[in-house]
Order: structure tokens, then sequence, then C-alpha cells
């Protein structure tokens, strides 16, 4: 009889500890993502006080930009407010309810629209998972959370903040990359103005790289099926005698396309500068098809939107996956995020 009670309170013991970790885990993701969020959603706000795109995590047409601007900031301020004292009763706690509800909604209602232009073959996707559904989920999480959320501060409820901090940027990291997949993989493609390939690496002896080939043949077809009357060839010097632009133009005429078809740019040396030569050069091209491969896309959006050019962005059509993709994609979430924060100083 006694081993069965001590079997008994062990059982009690091990499974209360069990339940106490998962209740401190669940606490400190929800404080991650309420974090997660303010950022997400103070990005966006600042983004659009300065009348650039701010629908890249949620968006809220048909609003006025200066009140979605407001909307976003106190959204942010007030789930910060949440990490920094977390409530589960008040004004503040029902304001945090509001506010991830408002935000779930509005995620729920992106994801429903963009399956919905799937279902039509309005779009094509490589990963038919809308990065609102990510979003939403980041927005409910908490919800599930708020009733383990002590009534007041108490010492050693709440997640240090350096830790909070942490698993922020990873869940920030994380939709960056989903956003590479998910909106990167994408095609957009529609009738155009002109189809613009970004460049890629063009080896010592003058040879294209698969990265470039895959670039430049994708351009082509759009332009060949009348999606475009022009393609806009963009990219820097090669590694030899051989510039990016002119391995293109080769291929390209080698593709059946007419050199009046063409455009070249010779200075587009990032990103960047392409977006800005091209509204400089060719202002009436205000609706393009970007091309590039999938974790490039939602920076080159980024970079067109930023100079006054909308950019529908279409995947290259890859012969096999870059050798170097997990490189590329960790080096584009700084480079993302350069030109999400600090869009004047952006030069990558």
């Amino acid at each position: 009889m006694w081993r069965l009670r001590l079997r008994a309170l062990a059982t009690v013991f091990f499974a209360g500890g069990a339940r106490s970790d998962r209740q401190k885990r669940g606490e400190l993701l929800a404080a991650a993502a309420c974090l997660a969020l303010a950022f997400l959603l103070a990005v966006d706000a600042f983004r659009g006080a300065r009348g650039l795109a701010a629908d890249h995590w949620l968006a809220l047409r048909p609003l006025h930009p200066g009140a979605a601007a407001l909307l976003r900031l106190a959204g942010a301020a007030v789930c910060l407010s949440q990490v920094l004292r977390p409530t589960r009763s008040g004004p503040r706690h029902a304001a945090l309810v509001l506010t991830l509800g408002v935000v779930a909604l509005v995620a729920a209602r992106d994801s429903l629209a963009y399956l919905g232009l799937l279902a039509s073959g309005a779009l094509v996707s490589r990963i038919p998972v809308p990065i609102s559904l990510l979003v939403m989920a980041a927005a409910l999480w908490p919800l599930t959370q708020r009733r383990r959320l002590p009534l007041r501060p108490q010492p050693g409820r709440r997640p240090p903040l350096l830790v909070v901090a942490l698993g922020a940027g990873s869940l920030v990291a994380a939709l960056t990359v989903a956003q590479m997949v998910g909106f990167g993989g994408t095609d957009y493609r529609r009738p155009a103005d002109a189809v613009v390939v970004l460049g890629a690496r063009v080896y010592r002896d003058g040879s294209p790289s698969l990265a470039l080939a895959d670039r430049l043949h994708t351009g082509c077809a759009l332009v060949l099926e009348g999606q475009a009357p022009l393609l806009v060839l963009s990219g820097g010097p090669g590694d030899g005698a051989v510039h990016e632009v002119e391995a293109m133009r080769d291929m390209a005429l080698a593709c059946g396309l007419r050199p009046d078809q063409l455009r070249l740019d010779f200075e587009g040396h990032n990103t960047r500068r392409t977006a800005e030569n091209l509204a400089a050069d060719a202002p009436s091209l205000k609706r393009i098809l970007a091309v590039s491969h999938d974790y490039h896309l939602p920076r080159v959006r980024m970079a067109f939107d930023q100079v006054g050019v909308t950019a529908y962005t279409v995947p290259a059509d890859e012969t096999r996956t870059l050798v170097r993709l997990p490189y590329y994609m960790a080096r584009e979430i700084l480079a993302f995020w350069v030109y999400a924060l600090a869009p004047g100083l952006a030069r990558g």
C-alpha cells in the first residue's frame, strides 16, 4: 500500500513539474510573440508614415495610410507593455486582447484572400501557405496563455527580457524566411510595362552562373508569352572581362528576343541601384515584373516600392536548388531588415 502511495505522490510531483515547465515555456513564447508583433507593427507603422509599402506583415486596407500607421503604432505599444508589465486584468489586458484579436482577424482575412487567388488560378505558388497564417498564429498564442499570466507583476514570474528578446528575434527571423519562401515562391505574373531581370554572377571565362541563366530564361519566357514588351537587364561587372549584362544580352538574343526589346543597365551593381536606375532612366515604366530567386524577391519588391515603381515578383524557374542557398538566405535576412529599417542607407 505504501508503495502505491509513493508512486501516486511521485506521479503528481513530476506531472506538476512538467506542467510548471510547460507553463513557463508557454509564458516565454507568449512574451516573445508579443515582442515580435510589437516590432513588426512598429516597422510597418514607420514605413507607412514615410509613404512606403506597409503591408509586409499586416494589410490594413482600405484604411487611410495615416490612420493605419497610428493603429499599428498603438498595437505595438500595447504588445510591448504586456512584455514589460504582464497582466491579465484591467484596461491594459482588455487592450491586449483587442489588439491581438484584431491582428488575428486581419491576418485571417489576408490568408483567405490569398487562398482564394490561388484557387482561382490568379496566383501560383511553390508552397501555398500564406505568411498571414503565421502572423495569425503569433497573435493567437498569447491569447491561449493569457489566463496563466499573473494579475500583477511578481518576482520570478516575468520571463527574463534578454531571453524574451532572443525568442522574439528568432521568431522575426523565422517569419522573414517564411516571407522568402512563401511570398518569394509565389508567381505574381500579369501584364506589365516591362520585365526586369536582376543580375547574378558571371565567371571569369565569361560563362553565366546557373543562377543568372535561370533568371534570364524566366524573364525571356515572360516577354515571349506577351506579359510585357520590354526586357530590362540589370547587373554589375563579372569576375572577368564579360559584364553580367553582356552575358544576359547574348542569352536573350539566343532565346529569340530582338535587340529593340532589350534595355541594358550596366550600373545595376545591387538591388537598390537597379531600382533607382530604372526609376531615373525610364520613368514611364511604373508597373514591372521583377525576376530573381525567391529568397531575394521580398527585398526586390521593397526596393522598387521605395522609388515609386510597382513590382510584381516572379521567381526564377530553377534548374536545381542553389548549392549555397542556406548562406544566401541567412545573408538575405540581414539585408531585408536593412532595407526595411533604413531605406535611405540600403545599398546592398
